[in-house]
């Protein structure tokens, strides 16, 4: 699905941030109509900035200190056995071993809850319940340079893709993704990223249909995602 015209599966958009606004603003805006909670300041560093974006007027800086960029923990965030797909634009000052995106509850819990991670050589790997679940080549993250990355389950498979293209293998996905999470830019535990993150979308089947949107290489959106 590309930015700029109507989504068709807009129904299952559970949170859509586009981090615009003013330079230094800790005001994050969930542009979806779901309800859910806006993504929050972690720590006093964590502001929009107009350095960096990929579209619009601005993206968030994910800075170092406090907690992650989150959201509360809430059933929305819940993909149970539903089609989901989590996607956001993402650029490191540096490429670390840490959570880039984190759904887990407080205490960094391993339940079954997606979180996606990099290694410094750049390899991106999806995880839940104390497994590594796809594992990319590496190389497929770096520093400085903005990478479009999303984690799409499309009838019992999760695909990882980065810029439009599939990584890793596919996973065979009957999880049951029941345990009350949140949206959250970094890691929930100690571990720190210095980033900044744009166009945050997160689709959840159990809301509406279409939420698994990519089955295979796509085109990556050249606009803005639309709210509506």
């Amino acid at each position: 699905m590309l930015g700029g015209a109507g989504d068709p599966a807009w129904s299952s958009v559970v949170n859509l941030s586009h981090f615009d606004g003013s330079n230094g603003s800790s005001t994050f805006t969930n542009s979806s109509t779901s309800g859910a909670t806006a993504f929050t300041q972690g720590g006093s560093s964590d502001v929009l900035s107009t350095t960096q974006f990929v579209f619009g007027t601005a993206s968030l800086r994910r800075g170092s200190s406090g907690t992650c960029v989150a959201t509360q923990l809430e059933n929305y965030y819940v993909f149970g056995t539903n089609d989901f797909t989590v996607e956001f634009r993402f650029r490191p000052d540096t490429v670390q071993t840490a959570n880039i995106f984190d759904m887990r509850q407080s205490g960094g819990g391993n339940a079954a809850v997606p979180t996606i991670y990099t290694l410094s050589n750049g390899t991106l790997v999806y995880y839940h319940s104390n497994t590594d679940r796809i594992t990319s080549s590496t190389g497929v993250i770096t520093a400085t340079t903005w990478a479009a990355i999303a984690l799409s389950r499309v009838s019992g498979t999760t695909r990882l893709f980065v810029n439009g293209t599939q990584v890793g293998s596919s996973y065979t996905d009957s999880t049951n993704y029941n345990v009350t999470a949140r949206g959250c830019c970094g890691s929930y535990t100690a571990q720190q990223t210095n980033a900044y993150y744009d166009e945050v979308r997160i689709s959840n089947g159990a809301y509406g249909s279409g939420a698994g949107r990519y089955s295979g290489n796509y085109t990556i959106a050249t606009a803005p995602f639309p709210n509506f």
